[in-house]
């Protein structure tokens, strides 16, 4: 796992061609693990449909964060 993230965070001289989106496509399964989780926390009534769509937002948030700290 640890190297994942640092495979995410130093992607090295190749960052300087990569879009958001296909970091996105390198790392989906990130945002499709959080929507997993969401959605069976919503099933058990854990929290509500607010809460949910946060934390995916949230997930998308911290992507975001590690791509950019990949690129400087």
């Amino acid at each position: 796992m640890k190297e994942k993230i640092k495979k995410i965070i130093n992607r090295g001289n190749e960052a300087e061609d990569w879009t958001f989106g296909d970091f996105l496509k390198n790392y989906w399964w990130i945002e499709f693990l959080a929507l997993i989780k969401v959605i069976i926390f919503i099933q058990q009534e854990f929290y509500g449909y607010l809460t949910g769509i946060l934390i995916i937002l949230g997930a998308f948030l911290l992507l975001w964060f590690l791509y950019r700290i990949g690129l400087d």
